[in-house]
């Protein structure tokens, strides 16, 4: 596993008392052979990217493929395994699916949708979790092949 530096933990709802949220990538992204070089590499990286080679990184990053080919994206399949632990006890969901950017056009589009229902009665800058009742949600996503597991309390 890398520590990832991902925006997507922030959406950890505001109303959930958090003391540290990690992100972590497992290794289906680098081949289990290269894993511990990735692994070590990783803080070194992260300081070559504080000297003048960051301009010869972002001139090698530009050239690669803004998107995968729709092939690939209709192969890729993805997991999002989520713990949560506190004093009560820890609990683990997740979410797996596949075609994550044809998941992400079809959740804002459904997310816009709940939104324009004059029902709809939230507002302001919320995570995911308060805007939207996340089984509900989830469950119009089924048809996309998202499926979700939440361990029992």
């Amino acid at each position: 596993m890398l520590r990832y530096p991902a925006g997507e933990q922030i959406t950890v709802p505001r109303h959930v008392e958090t003391a540290r949220v990690r992100t972590l990538l497992n290794g289906m992204v680098v081949p289990p052979r290269l894993m511990p070089l990735a692994v070590a590499s990783s803080p070194l990286l992260g300081l070559a990217m504080r000297t003048p080679l960051r301009s010869a990184m972002g001139t090698l990053i530009r050239r690669l493929p803004a998107a995968p080919s729709d092939e690939d994206r209709r192969k890729a399949r993805f997991t999002i395994s989520c713990e949560a632990r506190g004093r009560s006890g820890a609990r683990r969901g997740i979410v797996r699916g596949r075609d994550v950017y044809g998941l992400t056009a079809a959740s804002l589009a459904h997310a816009a949708t709940l939104c324009a229902d004059p029902a709809y009665d939230h507002s302001g800058a919320l995570a995911p979790a308060q805007a939207f009742d996340p089984t509900a949600f989830f469950t119009a996503l089924a048809d996309l092949g998202v499926s979700v597991e939440v361990e029992p309390h």
